[in-house]
């Protein structure tokens, strides 16, 4: 597993604790270009890049966006991965995914929202659904 990311959004101490407790081999890097022909999965993190909110001056944003940029997955980097490497996203996405990407077979982030669709709807029908007392479905 790889962590990519520039090295101030690493991923915290906490989760990587954890990993080395359960024997979880992972590298941290912060060039994609270096790992991005090695793997089986790619997953963009919203999270790494800004939003636009009101309390951030506009230009300090789109400065950070530009630095992170080189994170982003786009026509280029897809290119470089492996012929059966998968394409996974929580959506909805801003810069770390390119629209670019969405015909490639490799994307399955629209199929990944899809079926989280159909998992909550199985959840929410588990919870609500009334049994008759004494009954337990679970």
């Amino acid at each position: 597993m790889f962590f990519v990311s520039p090295p101030q959004l690493q991923m915290k101490q906490d989760i990587l604790d954890y990993l080395d407790e359960h024997g979880v081999r992972y590298e941290l890097e912060s060039d994609i270009d270096r790992v991005i022909g090695e793997v089986d999965v790619v997953v963009p993190d919203p999270n790494s890049v800004p939003s636009e909110c009101g309390t951030r001056l506009a230009e300090e944003t789109m400065a950070r966006k530009r630095r992170l940029g080189r994170y982003a997955i786009d026509s280029a980097v897809v290119q470089r991965m492996k012929p059966d490497a998968l394409i996974l996203h929580p959506l909805p996405r801003t810069v770390e995914l390119d629209k670019s990407v969405d015909a490639d077979p490799r994307a399955m982030y629209f199929r990944q929202a899809m079926n989280g669709l159909y998992v909550r709807m199985a959840l929410l029908t588990m919870l609500l659904e009334k049994e008759p007392a004494g009954s337990a479905w679970w």
